[in-house]
């Protein structure tokens, strides 16, 4: 059985750079290490998306 996993919008406050992530659900993206695909900045703003 897999994890269901959710969509989240996040937009980089350092550069501001916006792209489309993937979480287990129940986690929050905000603690989660994730890093700017582009500057690798963990500053991070997440919208929920829906499920993926």
């Amino acid at each position: 059985m897999s994890e269901d996993m959710v969509l989240w919008s996040m937009t980089c406050n350092a550069c501001d750079h916006e792209w489309m992530q993937s979480t287990p659900e129940g986690s929050d993206p905000t603690k989660e290490e994730i890093e700017c695909p582009e500057c690798g900045s963990t500053l991070l703003d997440a919208a929920y998306v829906g499920r993926s």
